[in-house]
């Protein structure tokens, strides 16, 4: 799986409204490199979406952890 492409796929359909399917492409993601900080923030705004706000906020401070200066989390 190639980041960039999974990180676009997810975009896309973040955009359709489609978060169960944004959720499982940054997760798989995650699964390739735990470090990445857009995949964590990507899946914390797909989550908020379906308001599952206490997982987003735990992504999102996942994404802090990894890239304090990620202004986006």
């Amino acid at each position: 799986m190639d980041l960039n492409l999974s990180m676009f796929k997810g975009n896309a359909l973040y955009l359709q409204g489609k978060y169960d399917e944004v959720i499982e492409i940054y997760d798989e993601a995650i699964n390739i490199n735990p470090g990445y900080a857009y995949a964590w923030n990507g899946k914390g705004l797909a989550l908020d979406n379906q308001g599952k706000h206490e997982e987003a906020l735990k992504a999102f401070d996942r994404a802090i952890k990894l890239d304090p200066n990620f202004a986006m989390a």
